[in-house]
């Protein structure tokens, strides 16, 4: 799937679990971008995709992928980012054992920030995780 569709997919889906879990007002998101998605394709596919919707102009926080990785082979913790992967392959530095990182590529949604239902003051607002189950 080329990048553009894959944030499509990820937006519909997106749409999909907000309308059955949160109440009030979609206040911002937050995601993390996997190294095959530009962070440039994200912003204007989902600024497209989601017009008309309760998403239409809300903002997007967007991380780059990266994280602690525990090698299987030799137990050395590293931390990586999409610049140490090859593709979604990650070579250990210590013992040269590679292994795929399946969180390094794609969309993954971090956390959802709402109002609070009948309460639209920023004051209000909560901070659901509402995980990455899309």
């Amino acid at each position: 799937m080329d990048e553009t569709a894959a944030v499509q997919h990820f937006v519909d889906r997106l749409l999909a679990k907000l309308a059955k879990e949160v109440r009030g007002r979609i206040m911002s998101i937050r995601v993390c971008r996997g190294k095959d998605i530009s962070e440039g394709v994200l912003r204007s596919v989902f600024a497209a995709r989601t017009a008309g919707t309760a998403l239409e102009g809300v903002g997007i926080v967007v991380e780059d992928f990266a994280g602690s990785h525990l090698c299987k082979a030799c137990g050395v913790s590293h931390y990586i980012t999409g610049d140490d992967l090859f593709g979604k392959l990650f070579i250990c530095t210590q013992c040269g054992w590679s292994q795929e990182i399946e969180e390094a590529e794609g969309l993954h949604l971090l956390e959802v920030v709402h109002s609070v239902m009948g309460h639209e003051n920023p004051r209000d607002s909560e901070w659901t995780a509402v995980g990455d189950g899309i």
